[in-house]
């Protein structure tokens, strides 16, 4: 009950967010709300209706995908368009694709040559 309103409380002092949006199948679409609103567009919404203009798309869950290219710029694609018509600037957006599980473009530069090579 209290995480909503510590967010809020949260993103109104923020210059910055990260968004993480799962890239695994089935998932992102669902984030998206493919027959409506997904969470991934609330929060996207939520996150500049409270004036943060810059924004850290973390495309997680890249493992699930065998670090396809194609899916993160599937992900970039879709998305993008989205935050593009909630107001954010593409030069204020940052992507990032990552694996939290394993550790892979999270802390350090991706190890994985699946990842790395592109």
């Amino acid at each position: 009950k209290d995480f909503v309103p510590n967010m809020i409380s949260g993103v109104t002092q923020a210059d910055a967010a990260v968004l993480v949006v799962d890239a695994s199948l089935g998932s992102f679409e669902s984030g998206m709300g493919v027959n409506g609103v997904g969470q991934t567009k609330e929060h996207s919404q939520l996150i500049r209706s409270f004036g943060v203009e810059n924004l850290i798309v973390a495309v997680n869950k890249m493992d699930s995908v065998e670090y396809s290219a194609e899916r993160f710029n599937y992900v970039k694609s879709q998305l993008g368009i989205f935050l593009r018509s909630c107001g954010y600037k593409e030069s204020a957006i940052t992507w990032v694709p990552l694996s939290a599980m394993e550790n892979e473009n999270l802390v350090t530069a991706a190890s994985d040559t699946r990842l790395s090579s592109w």
